[in-house]
């Protein structure tokens, strides 16, 4: 197949237009990940991050209600996934204040419209099933985690530095494995050339890398 298109449009146009098509892929997959991974459900009702502005991170509902998330106190612990270790949520009827500041001596501390929580941090990582455990609890969990995931700028990079090269890299070793045997090769090597079984090995090489590039988005999930 690749000798047929490279014959038409020369290998150089065929290496940059399957490079081109590999990578939109890839980006389109990460984008659905993206969109998946800051969102959640609980019940019949799904919730989605929107965006983060100074003290105020902002999800929303199906219906487009507001849910607010106003910072007290924006420290960070290097253990838990949350927004911060101080925080009050508001949505709809309700107001629910979290409290993480002090979570390993004092235990986590959720006071609701209705009555005050004091969770151990394996009680609270009992909340990842979604149909668990009271809704409140289970609301901050999932604000928690999703924000984790939205300002996790690893997804990112994962991206630009694995994804892409990887793409490249894959490619040159299935189209161009003579023209890599010798730049592998250029200060071990002169005037050699490359046998049938590294020619075959570069090709297969590269049929890996691009198979670990394009499962590289599936870690996200």
């Amino acid at each position: 197949m690749f000798d047929k298109l490279c014959h038409k449009y020369t290998k150089r146009k065929v290496y940059l237009g399957t490079a081109i098509l590999l990578i939109l892929i890839n980006t389109i997959t990460m984008f659905i990940i993206y969109k998946t991974n800051t969102s959640f459900t609980i019940g019949d009702q799904k919730f989605r991050y929107v965006s983060d502005k100074r003290n105020t991170v902002l999800f929303k509902d199906n219906q487009d209600n507001e849910i607010n998330v106003i910072i007290e106190n924006g420290t960070k612990s290097s253990i838990l996934d949350i927004i911060a270790t101080k925080y009050q949520v508001i949505y709809k009827d309700k107001e629910i204040k979290a409290d993480f500041s002090n979570w390993f001596y004092d235990g986590i501390i959720i006071q609701t419209n209705e009555r005050d929580y004091k969770l151990t941090f394996s009680q609270y990582s009992d909340f990842s099933t979604n149909e668990y455990g009271p809704f409140d609890i289970n609301l901050v969990y999932n604000l928690n985690t999703t924000y984790s995931f939205a300002k996790d700028k690893s997804f990112i990079w994962a991206m630009i530095f694995i994804i892409f090269p990887f793409i490249f890299l894959g490619l040159a070793g299935i189209m161009y494995p003579e023209e890599l045997w010798r730049f592998n090769h250029m200060f071990t090597v002169r005037g050699g050339e490359p046998t049938e079984w590294a020619i075959f090995w570069n090709k297969l090489g590269g049929v890996i890398i691009i198979a670990i590039a394009l499962l590289v988005p599936l870690m996200f999930l």
